[in-house]
C-alpha cells in the first residue's frame, strides 16, 4: 500500500513540476474599453431625439456636410449643408445613428483593423471621429466619419 502511494506522490510531483504558471490575465483591449465607457455614457444621456452634422472623409466624391435628425432612434431626414439640398433616398439609408456609429467602431475591433482612430465627445459619449484604415496594404480604402454640433 504505501509503494502505491509513493508512486502516486511521485506521479503527482512530477505533474506539478511540469505545468507553467498560469500568467496574469491581459490588460482589455484599450479600444473595447473606450468604447464599452462611452456607449455607458451616452447611454446614461437618453437620447432618441437629436440632430448632428455628418461629413465623410474618404476616397469618394465630396459632398457638402449633411444635418442628419434622428427621431425615436432612427434616421428621420437629412439635407446638405449648406445648400439645404435633401439627400437622395439611398444616401439616407447609408447616414446613421449613434448606435450604429458605435456599432462601426465595434465591427472594426471585432475585424481587427490595421488602424482604428476614436475621439469621443467627453460629456455625452458619442463619437466625433471615427478614422479606420482596414488594410495598410490597401490603398485609397481608409474612411472617416466625422461628428459635430450633436443637439
Amino acid at each position: 500500500m504505501k509503494v502505491i502511494q509513493l508512486v502516486l506522490l511521485a506521479v503527482i510531483v512530477s505533474l506539478f513540476g511540469c505545468i507553467h504558471p498560469v500568467p496574469p490575465p491581459s490588460p482589455g483591449n484599450p479600444d473595447q474599453d473606450a468604447l464599452n465607457k462611452h456607449i455607458a455614457l451616452w447611454k446614461d444621456a437618453h437620447l432618441s431625439n437629436y440632430t448632428y452634422t455628418y461629413k465623410r472623409v474618404c476616397f469618394c466624391p465630396p459632398e457638402e456636410d449633411i444635418i442628419v435628425a434622428v427621431q425615436y432612434g432612427e434616421v428621420a431626414l437629412a439635407s446638405y449643408y449648406p445648400s439645404n439640398t435633401p439627400v437622395t433616398p439611398e444616401r439616407l439609408d447609408d447616414l446613421m445613428t449613434v448606435e450604429e456609429l458605435f456599432e462601426v467602431i465595434q465591427k472594426a475591433i471585432n475585424d481587427d483593423v490595421a488602424r482604428l482612430d476614436v475621439a469621443y465627445n467627453p460629456q455625452l459619449g458619442y463619437p466625433e471621429r471615427i478614422s479606420i484604415d482596414i488594410d495598410e496594404r490597401i490603398a485609397d480604402e481608409e474612411m472617416t466619419h466625422l461628428v459635430s454640433n450633436l443637439h
